[in-house]
């Protein structure tokens, strides 16, 4: 979210260190590319707590989609550089 005080003239944005650290951790699964089953299994959580923190979290951060989520994530440093694994669009070096 992006906030404007106009008695200073300066924006400010969202930064990970203000959401909590589940938030912050569910926000960097996402960008991970993780799904909300993924999240909840892995953190052993319910699909409905999962999805309660990210709402919550794209709450205080101003967003409302996915691939808003991973902007913001790549942002702050939470979408790895690189990833291991096949190469998703099969055009890896040979």
């Amino acid at each position: 979210m992006i906030i404007f005080d106009d008695s200073v003239g300066v924006s400010t944005r969202t930064t990970p260190e203000q959401l909590s650290a589940r938030e912050l951790q569910i926000m960097s699964r996402i960008c991970h590319g993780d799904s909300n089953l993924d999240i909840a299994a892995e953190l052993y959580l319910s699909i409905n707590t999962v999805k309660t923190h990210i709402r919550s979290a794209y709450r205080r951060i101003g967003i409302t989609r996915r691939v808003e989520a991973v902007l913001w994530g790549a942002e702050y440093g939470l979408v790895p550089h690189e990833q291991s694994g096949p190469d998703p669009v099969g055009f890896g070096a040979r």
